[in-house]
């Protein structure tokens, strides 16, 4: 919650620092993989209703939050594709369409999101071959 002015050559710049509390929940989320909110607050020893909060109303922990998410999402990005790959050639179909929809996001979405992922589709016949 915490914003510093610093000069930056002839401009007063506001950077968001956090708070004790705040850079304690960010490090928990940082540090842990496939958690909870709940698992991530208890961790840092801050109740659910703050961090609810300051995601609500503090620009700076919602922008370094996101980031955080980002980040994840990005790392954990091809083991979620070929779960789904792996869904949708057991006939899931909505894990097929999914990966339908991802494969036209890497051709038209920010190439950094999908940097680690690569979707490549063949058809297969209903004899197993492919057409």
């Amino acid at each position: 919650m915490a914003r510093k002015t610093q000069k930056n050559g002839l401009q007063n710049v506001t950077v968001w620092e956090p708070s004790k509390k705040q850079a304690a929940v960010l490090e928990a989320a940082r540090t842990g993989q496939h958690r909870s909110v709940t698992a991530i607050c208890s961790q840092a020893s801050v109740s659910r209703k703050s961090f609810y909060a300051w995601l609500n109303d503090d620009p700076g922990f919602g922008d370094a939050w996101a980031s955080l998410w980002r980040e994840h999402a990005q790392k954990s990005m091809p083991l979620i594709v070929a779960a789904m790959v792996r869904k949708a050639v057991r006939g899931d179909v909505p894990a097929a369409r999914l990966i339908c929809e991802l494969a036209e996001a890497t051709r038209t979405s920010d190439p950094a999101v999908f940097e680690n992922v690569s979707i490549e589709v063949t058809f297969v016949g209903p004899d197993g071959g492919r057409q």
